[in-house]
Formats: C-alpha cells, structure tokens, sequence
C-alpha cells in the first residue's frame, strides 16, 4: 500500500502542469502529520482537470472516494456519483480496464474567495482509491487537490500619452465576485497621474472599473527626461498585477519675434516706438509655454512692458496660447536725444523660461542738433505779442528756451519758459514789449532789444529783432516835431 501511494503521490505532483496553466503554481504543505506529503495545488472558480491513474495489480471495482472540504463555494465535478444530492462526499464513476486505468475530473467550482498564490488551507478536495475484489479496500492515505483562487489580471488600456481622463477596466482570469482590486499610481518628471477609486470590488462578471487622469504631461525643457509614470492594479489578496503605462512628450520649440527688428524711430513727430512684440513658437507650435521678456533702455530711453511705469529696466512674463503665440507690449519713449548724448535705445530678450535660446528686439532712437524757426522775426509795435517757435527736426517733450538782451529800454517779458514742444516741435510764446521807442534829449542815447530761441541743449538759435528808437534822434517834419521833452537835442 505503501509503494502504491508514494506512486500516486508521485503521479499527482506531475499533474500540477495543469494548475500552472491557470498561473497556478504548485504548493507544499506540511503543516499537519495527517494531511499528505505534497499538496496539488489546483485553480478555484474555474474548471481544472485532473487525472486520477489507478495503481497496477488492482482487480475488481476500482474508483476514488471523494471529499470537498471547506465552506463558501459550490462544487460539480463530473464522472461522480455523490452519496446524496449536494453532498462533499462521494466516489467516481467505476474505472474500466485492468490495472493501471485512470479517470478525468473537471472539478468545476464557484463562489471562492481570492486566496494568492498559496491557496486555500480550508477549501480543497481529496480523493482516495478504493478497490473492492471482495470487500472494499481504500488507501489510507488521500491525495489532496488544494484550491487556488489568484487569477491574471488584464485590461484593455496599454498606454495612455495625452492629458486626459480614460477609464480602465480591469477584468480577473476567471469570474471571482467581490474581490478587492487596488490602485497605485506612480509619476515622475512632472507628470500628474491619478486613478479613482483607490480600491474597488469586482463585480458579477469578475471587472472592476476605474478612472485613470493625466495631467502635465507635456514638459518644455531644453533637455531632461519626458513626464511619465504608470498605474498598477492589483487583487490585493492575490498575486497578479496590470499595469496602464503613462507616456508624456519632451518638447523643445523654438522661438521668433514680429516686427523684425530694428525699429527706428520716426523722423519726426514722436519720441516714442509703442509697439505689439508676438512671440511665436514652432517646431513645435507650443501651447501653454511660458515666455520670460527682459528689457533694458540706454543713453536716457525708458521702456515699459504690458503698460507699465516706464523705466530703465522691465520684465515680464506671459504663457502662449492655443496657436503657440504669447504677445507683449514694448513701449520704448524718449528715443530722441541731443548731440553729443548717446543714441537712445531699447533693447528685449525674450526666452522659454529656463531656455537659454533667445530672440532680440531692438527699438532704436537718434541724436539730433536741431534748428529753431520764427513764425515772425520782428516786433515793431509795443504790446503782447504771439509767437511760434518751431524746432527742426520737429519732436514732442522738448523745451525752446528764450533769451533776451534789451538796452535803454523796459524789461520784455517772454513767456512760459518751460512748456514743452508739441507733436510738431512747436512752441507757442506769449512777447511783452512795454516801450520800443525813448524820449532822451541825448541823441547818442538808443534804445535795442533782441531775444533769441533755442532748444534747450542745442546750439542752433534763432533771433527776434524789435523795431527802436529814441524820438529825440528822429530829424523832424512839418506835421511830426520832436516832443518838448526834446528840448533843444544834443549830441
């Protein structure tokens, strides 16, 4: 009896190929004297097929006895007869043939918990050989079929690469009910991945569903490593994983400005360029990047970004939109200075944030030695009078300032001092001349008066004469005498 159970033992151990079919190992388990040498480990809520082989030199009726153990699951093997209906225990049909016959099993089961890949210690099935030459002669030591419940795990979603939201079903190997399903989300290099819910219980169709989001995976580096991470789904009793993969993109566009550049100041009329600076990007056409610009002014300019104060330095910073462009407001002013100042100018470099690739836009303004002209050149009535003085070439925000030398005669005011030009280099002055002409017995005594316009700086002047005189100078007429005040005139 001996030698024929080590043989069954033997054979048995050799059948567990079949468990491992279902990614179910084989186990050992010795952890009573009473239970077998080797356990064979077979898949739960599945239908495994066993062969049981009958020792040689047996006569008579030959079959096995069967006992399912263990509660929670429902049992049908086929080629049985049960002792009685829904019974753990009964035998196999007889075995035909002399010695060395065999019969298959399916041992179909359902309703198992999951176990992982040690299976089950309190469910499993034995199967001891009986032979009845006279009277009925079983083994005295079974053969035990231990269930294993640690299906595969699979879904239909290999590789997610965008920023979305997908949902995953995770589907078990074979149908378990209410088996928890548990989900790890790993990420690396930016990327945000989450799944929903962290665990859920499969249902009556072995599946459990879930929603994986993706977030930032898109990364715009000059170079490092694209976002990415995965999902891993679990049973968080069994063995088995699937896993989602999670595949972001490494971009390194490149950057052009409109206008080109230099702009020139205009030749006249302003002192200021305001301009719209549009950043695009390509290669490729980039969303959501964000744009650093940097300006700095020379030689007196100022510049101002997105209608800021204006200044000698500005920065700021903008994120493209949907057609890869970022735009940026570039007031550069005061482009317009006298000789021998420096050309003003303004320059802005804008970047990627964190590239070191740049593009330049420069605002240049020009030096100029104007001239001054008079809408009138002589005062010859006393009064107030309005004059225009008009520099050349013509700019806004420059001061014409008056200067007047006057002899023998009351102070002539010029007025205001200090406004500044308009858009077309003009200035308006309001001249009051009191008194151009003197009453002086001295002849030798006369009066003068000039006053002169230049634009603050410059070197260029322009002259305002006055018409004078002394009375007493004048040789007399019939109808014009000199004034008594004349007297008799001297030299």
């Amino acid at each position: 009896a001996t030698r024929i159970t080590r043989r069954i033992a033997l054979l048995l151990m050799l059948l567990s190929a079949a468990g491992s079919a279902h990614g179910q190992p084989a186990g050992i388990d010795s952890s009573s004297p009473n239970t077998p040498t080797v356990d064979i480990l077979v898949a739960g809520n599945e239908q495994p097929s066993i062969i049981l082989h009958v020792p040689n030199n047996t006569g008579g009726l030959r079959y096995f006895k069967y006992h399912f153990f263990g509660a929670g699951y429902t049992w049908q093997p086929n080629h049985v007869i049960p002792d009685s209906a829904g019974s753990a225990t009964g035998r196999t049909e007889n075995i035909e043939g002399l010695s060395g016959g065999s019969v298959a099993i399916l041992l179909t089961t359902t309703g198992m918990a999951m176990t992982g890949a040690a299976g089950s210690s309190t469910q499993y099935v034995e199967f001891t050989f009986c032979s009845v030459p006279l009277n009925e002669l079983c083994e005295t030591t079974p053969s035990r079929y231990r269930f294993v419940v640690d299906p595969l795990l699979s879904n239909a979603t290999a590789e997610i690469t965008t920023n979305t939201t997908t949902p995953v079903t995770v589907e078990l190997s074979s149908v378990t009910v209410n088996a928890v399903i548990a989900a790890t989300c790993a990420q690396r290099n930016g990327a945000t991945i989450t799944a929903s819910p962290a665990t859920r219980n499969t249902d009556s169709q072995g599946k459990a569903a879930f929603t994986i989001t993706t977030n930032n995976l898109v990364k715009i580096a000059p170079s490092g490593t694209a976002p990415e991470g995965e999902c891993v789904f679990n049973t968080v009793a069994g063995s088995h994983t699937t896993k989602v993969d999670v595949r972001g993109t490494l971009i390194s566009p490149s950057i052009a400005l409109s206008p080109q550049t230099p702009v020139q100041v205009p030749n006249s009329g302003s002192t200021t360029i305001d301009q719209t600076v549009v950043v695009s990007t390509s290669s490729p056409v980039t969303a959501g990047a964000t744009i650093d610009a940097s300006c700095i002014a020379n030689n007196s300019a100022a510049v101002s970004l997105e209608n800021g104060p204006p200044a000698v330095s500005a920065t700021a910073s903008k994120i493209t939109v949907a057609n890869g462009t970022a735009s940026f407001q570039v007031k550069a002013t005061k482009l317009v200075a006298l000789v021998p100042a420096g050309t003003p100018s303004v320059q802005c470099q804008f970047n990627i944030h964190n590239f070191s690739t740049i593009a330049t836009y420069n605002a240049v303004g020009k030096q100029i030695n104007p001239s001054v002209a008079l809408n009138s050149t002589l005062i010859q009535v006393p009064g107030v009078s309005s004059l225009t003085a008009t520099m050349s070439p013509a700019y806004p925000g420059f001061t014409i300032t008056p200067s007047c030398t006057i002899s023998n005669l009351p102070a002539i005011s010029v007025v205001p001092t200090t406004t500044p030009t308009d858009t077309q280099g003009r200035q308006v002055f309001q001249v009051s001349a009191p008194q151009l002409v003197i009453v002086n017995p001295s002849v030798a005594t006369l009066p003068s008066a000039f006053c002169t316009f230049k634009v603050t700086g410059a070197n260029n002047i322009a002259v305002l004469n006055f018409s004078t005189g002394n009375v007493c100078a004048f040789t007399p007429g019939v109808s014009s005498p000199r004034p008594a005040q004349c007297g008799d005139p001297v030299n």
